[in-house]
């Protein structure tokens, strides 16, 4: 019976340790798919939108609309005081690129593991003309900027 109870704890430990290596694997992988945005000195905590699920928007028809590109974007909480818990908000984000605005959706926070916190939407998600000069064109310029250097890539999306 003891033999039997340590091969169960053997085997039961080689799978925690398969499992934490596979999940570590996937944070890493997925970690290097948020490229920096560079929203200037006056910002607090740090901004990157996700390349990997970077995509078009879609017509009635199915087509794709690169007018308007769907984002993910990350901002990762460097306050002091909060720092030694990594949480971090994934926010949903849309660009018109012909009309120069941009919207944001449902803000998203998270604890370091990657746990819902909770999720805030706006009252109002409408669509903000940006101005040279802001934050709103800075996300503006540099993911309509990607977009177009990697047009192909994401029109597979």
């Amino acid at each position: 019976m003891l033999k039997k109870s340590v091969y169960a704890l053997v085997v039961v430990f080689v799978l925690a340790l398969t499992s934490l290596a596979s999940a570590a694997h996937k944070t890493d992988a997925s970690e290097a798919d948020w490229a920096p945005l560079h929203l200037g000195p006056a910002v607090e905590g740090d901004y990157f939108f996700n390349t990997a699920t970077l995509k078009y928007a879609r017509n009635e028809d199915g087509t794709l609309n690169k007018n308007i590109i769907i984002y993910q974007e990350k901002h990762v909480n460097n306050n002091p005081v909060l720092v030694q818990y990594k949480y971090y908000s994934v926010t949903d984000g849309k660009i018109d690129i012909d009309n120069k605005s941009i919207k944001l959706g449902d803000e998203t926070f998270y604890t370091r593991k990657g746990k819902v916190r909770w999720v805030d939407a706006p009252q109002y998600k409408v669509w903000l003309t940006v101005q040279p000069k802001t934050q709103g064109y800075d996300r503006y310029e540099q993911i309509s900027t990607y977009a177009r250097e990697h047009d192909a890539e994401i029109s597979k999306h």
